[in-house]
């Protein structure tokens, strides 16, 4: 069962994780980042180090498991203002993080995982969907039984789910350098791509 704490730890970890874009409004404060610094914050960008956040995807991770791989939920029906029991719409939210989380180039560099193992949890994830519509269903019209009947489905759920995260599939070291050689490379080209485009930015408001 997932406490108040733990639900408000969750909420920053929804990975929407662009690097700096050009053309997208950086704000320091109210003030708003002026080209030249934008171009200085983006020549202090080491390439080498990824912005995925290792911590984020720890903490996704761990609730995906303790949440849906354990099937700890209450199957009684939460109560308006009830910050004790996991509501359906915190279920949505933790569905929605690792979706993103799949997005992210940088996700097998970080983790030493592969991609079509997490494509493989996100799959057993969708599953959950149709069953975590009719708990919200069930919230929204107050109707305890249907609840009851879908948290136990929910929690009768996570076979395939679980097998999956009992066989993580490791990248060999070898293949994980290449494939952060590779992942430097870009994020090189994406920095002097913003640069470049920047700096065009600067010369025609001159």
């Amino acid at each position: 069962m997932l406490t108040k704490r733990g639900i408000q730890l969750l909420l920053p970890f929804i990975f929407v994780l662009p690097i700096i874009v050009c053309g997208q409004t950086a704000v320091r404060g109210k003030k708003q980042l002026t080209i030249d610094e934008q171009i200085r914050i983006l020549y202090r960008k080491d390439p080498r180090i990824s912005d995925f956040p290792a911590g984020r995807f720890n903490n996704i991770m761990e609730e995906i498991k303790s949440v849906f791989a354990e099937g700890k939920i209450s199957n009684e029906l939460p109560k308006s203002g009830d910050s004790n029991r996991l509501k359906a719409s915190s279920l949505k939210f933790m569905l929605k993080s690792f979706q993103q989380m799949l997005s992210h180039p940088d996700l097998e560099e970080v983790t030493g995982k592969r991609l079509r193992w997490f494509i493989k949890i996100g799959k057993a994830l969708n599953t959950y969907s149709a069953i975590v519509d009719k708990m919200e269903y069930a919230y929204m019209g107050g109707n305890a039984e249907l609840y009851k009947s879908a948290a136990t489905e929910f929690s009768q759920n996570n076979g395939p789910l679980k097998e999956l995260l009992k066989r993580p599939e490791k990248i060999p070291a070898s293949q994980l350098e290449a494939i952060k050689v590779k992942n430097i490379q870009r994020r090189k080209m994406e920095i002097q791509k913003q640069i470049r485009l920047l700096d065009q930015k600067r010369r025609a408001q001159r």
